[in-house]
């Protein structure tokens, strides 16, 4: 009986690079890059149009300010939709593709070479609980992932266009500290 090995420490990027395989290649990276980027740059516009609104910028009425706030959040909306999509789609594909390489590799395996000395449970745990896992889960997490970060590139642009560029360097101070706090933490958790 073979014992059953795990992942220690960081994930390599090749499992990365599976997981875009997995979900349709340069094609997914490139519709999940416009999506985002769209739906960031929407989603600035608005922040810096409210600040003109704030300012009266351009000294019109209300209604001038409201009918392209409600223009730019007809945007940010299709691109949410837009990224969303994706998401959805291609988890599905995803999880098709993995469960028919799962299914293929069990049945053309070697009986004496993999059935004898793996376990049924643990064939049968990879092909439901862990599937599962990676199917219900890692989607949306790797949805927040780059929604936070694209979520931390907009609202940094906002500041620094709102303000002065000098207030880049608390946020490099800051990035640097969380970078390092999070290398020294995490050790003891691996």
């Amino acid at each position: 009986m073979i014992s059953e090995d795990g992942g220690v420490g960081e994930i390599p990027w090749s499992l990365y690079k599976s997981y875009i395989d997995f979900n349709g290649g340069v094609l997914f990276v490139i519709l999940i890059l416009i999506a985002k980027i769209g739906w960031l740059f929407f989603n600035t516009i608005s922040n810096i149009w409210i600040t003109f609104w704030t300012e009266n910028s351009y000294g019109e009425d209300n209604s001038f300010y409201i009918n392209w706030l409600v223009g730019i959040g007809f945007a940010y909306g299709l691109f949410a939709f837009f990224r969303a999509f994706i998401f959805s789609f291609s988890s599905v594909r995803m999880s098709n593709i993995m469960h028919r390489e799962m299914i293929s590799n069990l049945l053309f395996s070697s009986l004496n070479e993999f059935f004898d000395r793996v376990p049924l449970g643990r064939i049968l745990n990879r092909l439901s609980k862990d599937l599962n896992a990676v199917d219900s889960n890692f989607p949306s997490i790797a949805g927040n992932t780059l929604v936070f970060s694209f979520f931390l590139i907009g609202n940094t642009v906002t500041i620094i266009y709102c303000s002065t560029i000098w207030v880049i360097f608390p946020i490099l101070i800051y990035l640097i500290a969380s970078y390092f706090l999070k290398n020294y933490y995490m050790k003891p958790q691996r």
